[in-house]
């Protein structure tokens, strides 16, 4: 009897260790467990935005509060810009949007998307290039719409400039542009897009097809 009382308490003593343990294990790896600031994600409070509807360009968003917006006058597309207070000066506005129908020079001809796209050249950027303008490129969409992001740093300029080219197809003349200038602080590793950007795209609804 006693040697099972022996026995019994050895066991729980084990056990309790086990626990102990593990315990301790889990603790130390969850305080060793941390999100670089780069990964964390930016909440914006949206509560002072305001909403745009442009049953023109056919699509309607929020924006920020601060920025004002301005129509541009285009023949055969349509253009909006929203500005911060810190274009002019060599800077382009902070937002842009144009949508419409692009043509080869010397001809009527109407670009595809996949035309737009290789006329561009940023598809034939030399290795050299992208290095020098901390160039990222991947695809983007939004509902319906596919295309690509390019983001990069024009020559001299002491900005960044992200630009979003979208169609319902490659082969639709129905081309969706969107620029964007931030410097690098806006976004939250170096191959994201920009948090007040990705916010006011998560806002986009498409009115017009």
């Amino acid at each position: 009897m006693k040697k099972n009382g022996l026995d019994t308490t050895a066991l729980l003593v084990v056990v309790v260790m086990f626990i102990l343990l593990g315990t301790g294990t889990y603790l130390f790896i969850k305080s060793k467990i941390t999100i670089p600031e780069s990964q964390k994600i930016v909440s914006l409070d949206k509560k002072t935005w305001k909403n745009y509807n442009d049953d023109k360009l056919g699509i309607s968003f929020k924006y920020p509060g601060e920025w004002h917006t301005t129509q541009l006058p285009q023949a055969a597309r349509i253009e909006i810009a929203l500005n911060d207070g810190e274009e002019g000066s060599g800077k382009i506005a902070k937002f842009e949007i144009t949508r419409g129908v692009y043509g080869n020079q010397g001809d009527n001809e109407k670009l595809t998307f996949d035309q737009f796209i290789e006329l561009r050249g940023l598809s034939k950027l030399t290795q050299e290039e992208i290095d020098r303008a901390n160039f990222v490129t991947d695809k983007y969409n939004i509902g319906k719409y596919q295309g690509i992001r390019y983001t990069y740093k024009p020559t001299s300029l002491a900005y960044f400039v992200t630009e979003i080219h979208l169609a319902q197809s490659p082969t639709s003349t129905d081309i969706i542009t969107i620029t964007y200038r931030h410097n690098e602080k806006e976004s939250v590793s170096e191959k994201s897009i920009p948090v007040t950007l990705s916010q006011i795209l998560s806002t986009f609804n498409f009115t017009k097809q």
